[in-house]
């Protein structure tokens, strides 16, 4: 009787762990303590550089992990750099996080995860994926919102009363097209990778980076860009990530 207790105890063991694999979000049981435990972790641990918050910067930085089924990170990659010192401020929370995956007994392949920051500004905010897609949903944990610390809001309000105000998404749009018409290709290109930064999932920003890097000769920014279009995150298009927002 002991043996088919035991038995049973087993099967529904395997059963819920098969279960949350196919139901639940990988981040569930593959970080300590859930997704609540991502969003805590992260969202205490990584730090608004004063440095970017001074040059009125806000993005979304999306980085690419990869998880083994021992609970080690095999693989980083930065999607959508934003500067040097925020992609390593990125970089350095992620290394930090290394203790936190969990082993999964269950699975014998690497697991990819995409890592959303968002450095907000009040009153600017990138654009994030939320899909409502369960396949998407599991590539992509809830965003983190990186805002400015209050204790800094005074200091740098009466620092940016003298400074230029934060353009607008709409008015570098505005200088975009005003440099394209004129076929000015190179002052277009850091106006366009801003808005890219911001809005990392618009497909028409990296179409007309194509069409740029195309009669500038730079066949191997081409790719880049028009793989990013067709597979952006582990087979799914651009097209894909944007149904069904929330």
């Amino acid at each position: 009787m002991k043996t088919y207790f035991l038995l049973f105890l087993i099967c529904i063991s395997i059963s819920e762990s098969l279960y949350s694999q196919k139901f639940k979000k990988p981040i569930n049981y593959r970080f300590k303590d859930g997704e609540m435990g991502y969003i805590s972790f992260f969202s205490k641990s990584v730090h608004f550089p004063v440095t970017a918050i001074e040059k009125g910067t806000f993005a979304n930085s999306i980085t690419k992990i990869s998880i083994n089924p021992e609970g080690g990170i095999t693989e980083i990659t930065v999607v959508n750099p934003i500067d040097s010192i925020i992609d390593n401020e990125v970089l350095r929370v992620i290394n930090l996080s290394k203790n936190l995956w969990k082993k999964c007994d269950s699975i014998n392949h690497d697991q990819v995860f995409y890592i959303q920051i968002a450095f907000s500004l009040p009153g600017f905010m990138p654009n994030l994926c939320r899909s409502k897609s369960q396949e998407i949903m599991k590539l992509f944990p809830e965003p983190i919102i990186v805002s400015i610390p209050e204790s800094l809001l005074p200091t740098l309000s009466k620092e940016n009363d003298s400074k230029k105000p934060i353009e607008k998404s709409e008015e570098l749009s505005e200088k975009l097209n005003s440099n394209l018409n004129i076929e000015k290709f190179e002052d277009a290109l850091p106006i366009l990778n801003e808005l890219i930064k911001r809005d990392p999932f618009n497909r028409d920003l990296y179409k007309v980076r194509i069409m740029i890097n195309v009669r500038l000769n730079r066949p191997e920014l081409v790719n880049q860009d028009d793989n990013k279009i067709f597979d952006f995150a582990e087979g799914f298009s651009l097209d894909e990530l944007n149904k069904d927002h929330y």
